[in-house]
Protein backbone atom coordinates (compact mmCIF):
# COMPACT_ATOMS: atom_id res chain seq x y z
CA UNK A 1 0.00 0.00 0.00
CA UNK A 2 2.89 2.38 0.77
CA UNK A 3 4.38 1.68 -2.65
CA UNK A 4 1.06 2.56 -4.31
CA UNK A 5 1.04 5.86 -2.40
CA UNK A 6 4.57 6.51 -3.60
CA UNK A 7 3.63 5.95 -7.21
CA UNK A 8 0.82 8.47 -6.83
CA UNK A 9 3.05 10.90 -4.94
CA UNK A 10 0.67 10.69 -1.97
CA UNK A 11 3.36 11.49 0.58
CA UNK A 12 0.96 12.12 3.47
CA UNK A 13 -0.73 8.76 2.99
CA UNK A 14 2.63 7.00 2.67
CA UNK A 15 3.83 8.56 5.93
CA UNK A 16 0.56 7.63 7.62
CA UNK A 17 0.97 4.01 6.57
CA UNK A 18 4.59 3.99 7.74
CA UNK A 19 3.44 5.36 11.09
CA UNK A 20 0.76 2.66 11.33
CA UNK A 21 3.38 -0.02 10.69
CA UNK A 22 5.54 1.42 13.46
CA UNK A 23 2.62 1.75 15.91
CA UNK A 24 1.73 -1.88 15.29
CA UNK A 25 5.24 -2.62 16.51
CA UNK A 26 6.13 -4.11 13.18
CA UNK A 27 9.61 -3.27 12.01
CA UNK A 28 9.63 -1.33 8.75
CA UNK A 29 12.16 -2.69 6.27
CA UNK A 30 14.14 -1.17 3.41
CA UNK A 31 11.20 -1.41 1.03
CA UNK A 32 8.80 0.23 3.49
CA UNK A 33 11.13 3.15 4.20
CA UNK A 34 12.04 3.53 0.54
CA UNK A 35 8.39 3.59 -0.43
CA UNK A 36 7.81 6.42 2.05
CA UNK A 37 10.93 8.37 1.02
CA UNK A 38 10.02 8.40 -2.67
CA UNK A 39 6.77 10.41 -2.53
CA UNK A 40 8.33 12.88 -0.07
CA UNK A 41 11.19 13.54 -2.45
CA UNK A 42 8.81 13.96 -5.40
CA UNK A 43 6.61 16.49 -3.62
CA UNK A 44 9.17 19.05 -2.43
CA UNK A 45 9.33 17.51 1.06
CA UNK A 46 13.05 16.87 0.81
CA UNK A 47 13.62 17.43 4.54
CA UNK A 48 11.10 14.71 5.44
CA UNK A 49 12.80 12.38 2.95
CA UNK A 50 16.14 13.03 4.67
CA UNK A 51 14.56 12.50 8.09
CA UNK A 52 13.23 9.12 6.95
CA UNK A 53 16.64 8.19 5.58
CA UNK A 54 18.21 9.07 8.94
CA UNK A 55 15.51 7.13 10.79
CA UNK A 56 16.20 4.15 8.57
CA UNK A 57 19.93 4.24 9.35
CA UNK A 58 19.23 4.60 13.09
CA UNK A 59 17.08 1.46 12.83
CA UNK A 60 20.22 -0.33 11.58
CA UNK A 61 18.84 -0.65 8.08
CA UNK A 62 21.20 0.18 5.26
CA UNK A 63 19.26 2.15 2.66
CA UNK A 64 19.43 0.74 -0.84
CA UNK A 65 20.33 2.81 -3.89
CA UNK A 66 16.65 3.49 -4.59
CA UNK A 67 16.18 5.16 -1.18
CA UNK A 68 19.43 7.13 -1.51
CA UNK A 69 18.61 8.22 -5.05
CA UNK A 70 15.11 9.33 -4.04
CA UNK A 71 16.51 11.41 -1.18
CA UNK A 72 19.15 13.02 -3.42
CA UNK A 73 16.52 13.65 -6.08
CA UNK A 74 14.35 15.44 -3.52
CA UNK A 75 17.28 17.67 -2.61
CA UNK A 76 17.97 18.31 -6.29
CA UNK A 77 14.38 19.41 -6.96
CA UNK A 78 14.71 22.03 -4.22
CA UNK A 79 18.27 23.06 -5.17
CA UNK A 80 19.62 21.81 -1.84
CA UNK A 81 23.07 20.96 -3.15
CA UNK A 82 24.75 20.71 0.26
CA UNK A 83 22.18 18.22 1.50
CA UNK A 84 22.45 16.22 -1.73
CA UNK A 85 26.23 15.96 -1.31
CA UNK A 86 25.77 15.02 2.35
CA UNK A 87 23.52 12.13 1.33
CA UNK A 88 26.09 11.06 -1.27
CA UNK A 89 28.81 11.04 1.42
CA UNK A 90 26.56 9.02 3.74
CA UNK A 91 25.91 6.57 0.94
CA UNK A 92 29.62 6.05 0.38
CA UNK A 93 30.29 5.84 4.14
CA UNK A 94 27.80 2.96 4.31
CA UNK A 95 29.66 1.23 1.47
CA UNK A 96 26.88 1.73 -1.07
CA UNK A 97 28.06 2.43 -4.59
CA UNK A 98 26.56 5.48 -6.29
CA UNK A 99 25.26 4.86 -9.79
CA UNK A 100 24.63 7.13 -12.75
CA UNK A 101 21.28 8.21 -11.30
CA UNK A 102 22.92 9.13 -8.00
CA UNK A 103 25.63 11.21 -9.62
CA UNK A 104 23.24 12.83 -12.08
CA UNK A 105 20.87 13.99 -9.33
CA UNK A 106 23.75 15.26 -7.18
CA UNK A 107 25.30 17.10 -10.15
CA UNK A 108 21.94 18.65 -11.00
CA UNK A 109 21.55 19.83 -7.39
CA UNK A 110 24.97 21.47 -7.61
CA UNK A 111 24.07 23.07 -10.93
CA UNK A 112 20.85 24.49 -9.49
CA UNK A 113 22.84 25.85 -6.55
CA UNK A 114 25.30 27.47 -8.97
CA UNK A 115 28.07 25.18 -7.73
CA UNK A 116 29.37 24.04 -11.10
CA UNK A 117 32.82 23.27 -9.65
CA UNK A 118 31.26 20.62 -7.43
CA UNK A 119 29.31 19.25 -10.39
CA UNK A 120 32.56 18.92 -12.37
CA UNK A 121 34.19 17.13 -9.44
CA UNK A 122 31.27 14.68 -9.31
CA UNK A 123 31.51 14.12 -13.05
CA UNK A 124 35.20 13.24 -12.68
CA UNK A 125 34.43 10.95 -9.71
CA UNK A 126 31.69 9.21 -11.68
CA UNK A 127 34.09 8.44 -14.52
CA UNK A 128 36.60 6.72 -12.23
Amino acid sequence: AIIACGKGWQWRHALGLLSAVQKARAAPDQVTFGAAIHPCSQSQHWQRALDLLTEMIRANLVPNDIAFNAAISGCEKSAKWQQALSVLVTMQRLMQLPDVITYSAAMSACEKGDKWQHALFLLAAMQQ
